[in-house]
């Protein structure tokens, strides 16, 4: 119902010829032709405007609704479809880093910084959930495809993160940070305690050994303290 009134009341602003379509969730797209980036910037004002002055009421309850709004002024030599939608998710990420109900306007340099504002923002979440241990291990059986070997299980330890809501992430998300930031010999060694850990309370059976295959970073295999660590 909220997305209903919220399509209703930004279709009010809208020029004719302009076309507003909901992306998905609660993310809408508006594509408006013939205007210049001070006319996009005015139609995206008239548009939070009228989104900040919305009273939701639902069950006896009244609801303010705000929203972040990215601008992109399309005046490059045919840019790709998924190349607009990159740089408006880029604007809106920019948007939110500068607080509650505000608009962005894409620009060429904002790619990098929102790349260095979400990889320092992981790399906060990355010392948080070591510190509340949130990683989690999961195993991939390491299969031989000529001989069965029933005496040895082998796993490929894969790690997964808990973000502050429980789900799960996966490392293509927060490992680029970690690499950026030097993180990777602390996760390194976290999965190294903790395999270690799961091995001395796995309960096998007596004719079958597990072994576990752990994938290590460049920065811990460069680090001179690593097998010391490891024999204590």
């Amino acid at each position: 119902q909220l997305l209903a009134q919220l399509a209703l009341a930004m279709r009010q602003q809208l020029r004719g010829g302009d076309v507003l379509a909901r992306l998905g969730g609660d993310e809408f797209g508006l594509m408006a032709f013939h205007v210049d980036a001070a006319g996009a910037r005015a139609l995206a004002e008239r548009l939070r405007e009228c989104i900040e002055a919305l009273m939701f009421v639902w069950q006896d309850r009244t609801y303010t609704v705000s929203a972040r709004i990215g601008v992109v002024v399309v005046d490059q030599q045919e840019p790709t479809l998924k190349d607009l939608l990159a740089w408006a998710d880029t604007a809106c990420y920019l948007a939110k880093e500068l607080g509650r109900n505000r608009l962005h306007v894409f620009s060429s340099g904002d790619d990098e910084i929102a790349r260095k504002r979400r990889d320092m923002s992981w790399a906060q979440e990355i010392r948080r959930a070591i510190e509340q241990n949130r990683f989690v291990l999961m195993g991939q059986r390491i299969s031989a495809t000529d001989d069965v070997d029933d005496e040895h299980l082998e796993l490929e330890v894969l790690l997964r993160m808990l973000d502050a809501d429980g789900n799960l992430v996966l490392p293509g998300a927060f490992l680029p940070a970690a690499e950026r930031f030097g993180l990777m010999r602390d996760i390194d060694r976290y999965v190294i305690q903790a395999a270690i850990g799961l091995l001395a309370g796995a309960e096998t059976e007596p004719a079958q050994q597990t072994r576990l295959s752990i994938n290590l970073s460049a920065a811990s295999l460069q680090d001179e303290t690593l097998i010391d660590q490891l024999k204590h």
